[in-house]
């Protein structure tokens, strides 16, 4: 039998967003594509515990778009595109 936690992630995932939460990010991909990484940073969250949970609250997503494999021009990829919230007294490390 599933846990709350895995009953709670899956119903997440197969659920629809609400549109004037898309309606924030720009880009070409459809809004079935634009829901998954919003639906992926509420999972990380996991209500502030979860993973770096500190940062990914700070997260927006504001772009996911479909473009052209920079490498292979047979291929597609997609563009995740995020802003965050920098607040004082907070050190993020950038790769």
């Amino acid at each position: 039998m599933a846990s709350d936690a895995t009953t709670r992630t899956l119903r997440l995932l197969q659920s629809r967003l609400p549109a004037e939460l898309l309606a924030g990010i720009s880009g070409n991909a459809p809004n079935e594509i634009k829901e998954l990484p919003v639906k992926w940073l509420t999972i990380f969250r996991k209500d502030g515990k979860g993973f770096a949970g500190a940062i990914t609250r700070r997260l927006k997503v504001t772009e996911v778009s479909v473009v052209p494999h920079p490498h292979d021009p047979l291929k597609m990829e997609a563009k995740v595109v995020t802003e965050i919230d920098v607040e004082e007294g907070t050190h993020i490390l950038f790769f």
